[in-house]
């Protein structure tokens, strides 16, 4: 399930942000203008429908530990996935090697998945100005990364996730994200 939902995750921002670069309306025109920073929130509502997607499909580690950072911190979800993806995927593939070989297919000339889907979410988010680690919301707590954890092992998509996680390795994740 989690490779489903990564699959549409990178289908979906690599459209919307290809779409938003290319209009030339109004609407465009005045998302340009915005701050920077100020249009992340707007393109994550450019598909309303994904936060109940994601809930359907539970979505694995990423989804908990994002939830957890959005009921403890308060990091908007969106944020959170795109921050944590880069370290989750490693972390899946170290104890499954061939976990994301099916995304091959989005990154032609590629050998690992995990890498480019890591190189893709940093270009998304120098582009769009999308926080790219923990501390860059502003919102993050370190001392809080135990309830964080407790609460992400507690959350119900962590039962799919296709690693086991222990709250030391939650622990160590979010540091790396920090």
């Amino acid at each position: 399930m989690e490779k489903i939902i990564l699959a549409i995750i990178l289908e979906v921002l690599y459209r919307a942000l290809r779409v938003l670069d290319r209009r030339d309306d109004a609407v465009a025109r005045e998302l340009r203008q915005l701050p920077d920073g100020a249009c992340v929130r707007i393109r994550t509502s450019l598909v309303p429908d994904a936060p109940q997607l994601t809930v359907v499909c539970s979505g694995g580690a990423v989804h908990a530990i994002g939830h957890a950072l959005g009921g403890v911190c308060h990091i908007p979800h969106g944020e959170a996935m795109a921050i944590l993806l880069p370290h989750v995927m490693p972390y899946n593939q170290k104890r499954n090697p061939h976990l994301y070989d099916d995304l091959t297919a989005f990154f032609p000339g590629q050998t690992d998945p995990a890498a480019a889907v890591n190189r893709f979410i940093r270009e998304i988010g120098e582009q769009s100005g999308l926080p790219l680690r923990l501390r860059d919301t502003g919102l993050f707590d370190r001392s809080r990364i135990d309830e964080i954890a407790e609460k992400a092992l507690n959350y119900g998509a962590m039962i799919v996730n296709p690693a086991h996680f222990s709250k030391e390795d939650v622990a160590g994740l979010l540091l790396g994200a920090e």
